[in-house]
């Protein structure tokens, strides 16, 4: 599996992969990274389509994308990728939607229902010395149709069926306009 990780800090990037690989390695799979150095000027959509193009030439099938400050808490993610994958999941995140609404744009509100409400997942969030937990609700294994592109597994056959990231996009809805494709191909 490749983590593509694109950051304007290296040090806390190549931090948070030590603990991801730690968390992710197995016997049967191990955790490779591309780690991207970016001041902002490129957008995540471009960085990560180049990194995809160059890696499904050597046939990588599984890519991870990472914002540089994700920090994993949960163990054993590809084990729970792999069962994903089994039951036929090909986008897998930390948080998201089952229930996107095009009206508002944002995965966590609906214009119709209180906010996080149709959500799932959690996510650690810290500003400096302060340190917080943000659960959206339970997380269920299938029909999600957006996902947050802090943590975002994809497999290949999606990009080999022509659905990249929208270039568009610099860094807010690149992940929410992605997954709105995927799920209409």
């Amino acid at each position: 599996m490749l983590a593509v990780i694109s950051t304007n800090n290296e040090e806390l990037a190549e931090d948070n992969l030590a603990i991801l690989a730690d968390k992710f390695n197995s016997e049967h799979d191990v955790l490779t990274a591309e780690i991207i150095p970016n001041d902002g000027s490129i957008g995540l959509p471009e960085i990560y389509n180049s990194t995809i193009k160059d890696y499904l030439e050597t046939g990588t099938e599984d890519f991870l994308f990472i914002h540089h400050d994700v920090e994993m808490i949960a163990d054993h993610w590809n084990e729970k990728i792999e069962n994903l994958k089994k039951q036929g999941c090909n986008i897998i995140g930390i948080a998201g939607t089952s229930n996107f609404d095009l009206n508002t744009g944002f995965w966590w509100i609906s214009r119709d229902k209180p906010i996080f409400s149709n959500c799932y997942g959690s996510v650690k969030h810290s500003e400096g010395e302060k340190e917080w937990i943000s659960v959206y609700g339970p997380a269920p294994k299938l029909n999600i149709e957006v996902i947050d592109g802090l943590f975002m597994y994809v497999h290949s056959n999606v990009f080999k069926s022509g659905i990249y990231f929208d270039e568009r996009f610099k860094f807010h809805f690149y992940d929410i306009s992605f997954c709105i494709r995927a799920i209409k191909a």
